[in-house]
């Protein structure tokens, strides 16, 4: 994983200025292969800043308006920003929290409007700005092509890519310290001569820098953490050059020492005197808790942050880091690679402090580890200029496959994860399996790529795309982040935003048909219903009198409230319609169809009263709850089930119920596939989650159709019986619903079929 010179001595012993030593382009691909080097570089034509440029535009930009606010993280921030373009008071900000968010959304809207563009636009700017700083600092302490390749890193790393995107951010902590490295490190080692022109470009990006990060998170993230980076850098650069010379260490650098130390010291005094006050403080960057630190709040909670949120880099992340301390470079050049790892330790030590005593935070430091990645991958990348140690790599590229083969699966067994480390908390929403196969794919992919490019393969087919591996892994990380940029993000913000359902309404209303709004809190729909507005329904009581009304009616609701319309409907009952169910929490509903309109109500077809025509294999058994407080009554009547079904693939069951007496508890409906050898299973929230049992009323017949994963790669092939069961409580309080008749076991669950698993599939399953 380190490198080494072949001759025992640093081959750079200066950070370079951009500009490889031999005067020609090194980050030119080899042949042109690779999709990322045909791509971004065109054969060598394209300048390396320039697809750095490219590449941030690509993805940070684009659809940036179209996706509505999230409700209700976005919402929180947007109402303020509304504000203080409103009364133009944006001093008053900066007693609350850190400002530069705010002010910048701000800015934003008062030039464009207000809209999402106008509100993201000037963060997306700021996250670009970060992706150029992780170039420049790239090319400066090694190659152009290390500072392409740091972009890429950090442009297609979910944590960057979401906080960029969105007004929930702290994106001006994240790119500000990246700003702040690139000019104080050309402080700390300037480039060989420099004019006094260069210099004060530096020390204007350091200030640019550190005062960005002041306004975006405060002192202790946005200042102390650059500036004790490079305090400790220089300390390591006056100990190597001192003992290398065997004299005193230049003036220059001694006093660079004891300027960056002393401002080191001053600012941990400040943040010190600061942890006893009361009140927002600026200088921490938010305000202090009382008690002990939150349940949680432990020291893996930033580590999971960068595991999910710069997946699959992520699975450099700590080879690189390492790297930085074994690559055994002296002097400045060693003094640059120490503040570059200083600045990741420390971004982890202030935001695992910051969680614990102040509020929830982002890693800060996502440009630092990108930047070290870029290091690491450039000197695999071409091992003339620093020869990689065979003994190391191979090690390095067995950890890479497995490491990142388990973030995908984990990705994939926990999908709410990836946006919630943006969200800093949970992220409930439908996994779809579409969109869990392509993060499934990209996480294979990269995975072999990352471990062919480590590997010690020189000859034969191994060998040849060891030679194509590392381009091809770049240009999986960056489709990986166009992406989460074009088809996640907008897909995941259906979830996460009612835009969609008002700009539904809009499209359907052909007229003067107003809206009525029920269970969306805050501001939210004013941003988006309209001049003509909408009227406040309090309750269910207010929703279905909306619904009866004569004329044609418009309405938004929770789509928890589906059960309970559906048992007013029916014949000479109230007449509702679902005109659009793409929000998990929300329904737009009308009481009319209009021509050509359809209905895409989920219980059209799942809850009917009357006996379907066809119930797959009849199976009869009846179900009661165990309790004398505990109502219900329910028969499964029969099964819908495939005979075979290829291992690692996904199949659907269907089971058809009648209930006899309405149950008076939610339950949830196990689905056992088992064998001598092991079990799979599927068990869920019947209905998809629409509609659960304590909404099921006499003479209902509920269809219960689910999809099933169908084992792993480690699953046997073989005959699988299904038992089918009802059950409420959690891990080790699970209670099943009694069976009464059928034919049950001593468990209470029904045998309701069989089902072969045969050989095929991709061996990784993505379920519901």
């Amino acid at each position: 994983m380190a490198t080494e010179p072949s001759d025992g001595q640093p081959t750079d012993g200066q950070p370079t200025d951009g500009q490889p030593t031999d005067g020609q382009p090194t980050d030119a691909p080899k042949g042109g292969a690779g999709l990322a080097c045909a791509i971004l570089h065109a054969a060598g034509r394209v300048p390396p800043a320039l697809a750095a440029l490219a590449c941030a535009l690509l993805v940070l930009l684009p659809f940036l308006g179209q996706y509505g606010l999230w409700e209700p993280h976005e919402f929180a921030v947007a109402d303020l920003v509304r504000e203080v373009a409103k009364t133009g008071d944006f001093e008053s900000v900066a007693m609350s929290r850190p400002p530069l968010t705010v002010w910048l959304a701000t800015l934003g809207v008062q030039a464009l409007g207000v809209s999402e563009l106008g509100a993201r636009l000037p963060l997306a700017l700021l996250g670009i700005a970060g992706v150029m700083a992780a170039y420049f600092l790239g090319a400066r302490l090694r190659s152009p092509r290390a500072g392409l390749i740091a972009a890429i890193v950090l442009v297609s790393s979910p944590l960057h890519l979401f906080q960029s995107r969105q007004l929930t951010s702290d994106v001006a902590t994240a790119s500000a310290a990246a700003i702040a490295m690139l000019g104080l490190l050309g402080l700390l080692s300037p480039r060989a001569g420099a004019s006094g022109l260069a210099r004060a470009g530096d020390a204007a990006l350091a200030a640019l820098g550190l005062g960005l990060g002041a306004l975006g998170g405060g002192v202790l993230l946005g200042v102390l953490v650059p500036v004790a980076s490079i305090a400790v850098a220089s300390a390591v650069a006056l100990g190597t050059e001192h003992a290398a010379a065997n004299s005193a260490a230049p003036r220059a650098l001694r006093m660079t020492t004891l300027l960056f130390g002393g401002l080191t010291l001053a600012l941990v005094a400040l943040v010190v005197t600061r942890l006893d006050g009361t009140g927002f403080s600026a200088v921490l960057g938010g305000t202090l808790r009382k008690g002990p630190p939150p349940a949680g709040t432990t020291f893996d909670l930033v580590v999971d942050q960068v595991a999910f949120g710069m997946f699959p880099w992520s699975a450099l992340a700590p080879i690189a880091v390492l790297a930085l301390v074994l690559a055994g470079r002296r002097g400045r050049a060693g003094a640059a690679d120490t503040a570059v790892l200083v600045w990741c330790l420390l971004a982890y030590a202030a935001a695992t402090f910051y969680t614990r005593r102040l509020g929830d935070v982002r890693y800060p430091g996502t440009a630092g580890i990108a930047v070290a990645i870029g290091l690491f991958l450039d000197g695999v990348w071409e091992p003339a200029r620093a020869r990689v140690r065979s003994f190391a790599l191979p090690l390095a590229a067995v950890f890479v496959l497995l490491a990142t083969l388990q973030l995908a699966r984990d990705n994939v067994a926990f999908p709410d994860e990836l946006v919630g480390v943006h969200l800093l908390g949970s992220a409930k929403f439908p996994a779809e399996p579409g969109l869990l196969r392509v993060i499934l794919a990209a996480g294979v992919l990269f995975g072999l790529l990352g471990y062919l490019a480590l590997s010690a393969h020189e000859r034969g087919l191994l060998g040849r795309l060891r030679r194509h591996a590392l381009p091809g892994a770049l240009g999986v990380g960056l489709l990986f982040g166009c992406f989460l940029s074009w088809g996640y993000t907008p897909r995941v913000s259906q979830h996460f935003s009612y835009k969609n359902l008002f700009d539904t309404f809009h499209e359907r209303r052909s007229g003067s048909e107003r809206l009525g709004v029920m269970g969306i809190p805050g501001s939210g729909p004013d941003y988006y219903a309209g001049k003509n507005g909408f009227e406040k329904l309090v309750n269910l009581q207010a929703l279905l009198g909306w619904l009866r009304r004569p004329e044609r009616v418009f309405a938004i609701s929770p789509a928890s409230d589906l059960c309970s319309l559906n048992q007013k409907a029916g014949p000479g009952g109230l007449e509702y319609h679902v005109l659009d169910d793409r929000n998990s929490r929300y329904f737009l509903y009308s009481n009319r169809l209009a021509p050509g309109e359809t209905d895409s109500n989920p219980l059209l077809h799942a809850v009917r009263r009357e006996r379907p025509a066809d119930i797959g294999t009849p199976v009869s058994a009846t179900f009661v709850p165990d309790g004398t407080h505990q109502r219900g009554k329910l028969e499964l009547l029969g099964v819908k089930l495939p005979r075979t079904a290829a291992k690692g693939g996904t199949f659907e069951v269907s089971l058809f119920f009648q209930v006899h007496e309405a149950p008076s508890a939610a339950y949830k409906v196990f689905a056992h596939f088992d064998r001598a050898s092991g079990r799979f299973q599927g068990d869920h929230d019947p209905i998809g989650g629409r509609c659960g049992t304590q909404h099921w009323q006499a003479g209902d017949f509920v269809i219960d159709t689910f999809e099933v994963s169908a084992g792993s790669l480690t699953t046997a092939r073989g005959e699988y019986e299904l038992f089918i069961g009802f059950f409420t409580g959690s891990a080790g309080q699970w209670k099943n619903m009694k069976v009464t008749s059928g034919n049950g076991d001593s468990n209470n669950r029904v045998r309701a079929g069989r089902i072969e698993l045969t050989a095929g599939g991709s061996g990784c399953s993505v379920a519901r």
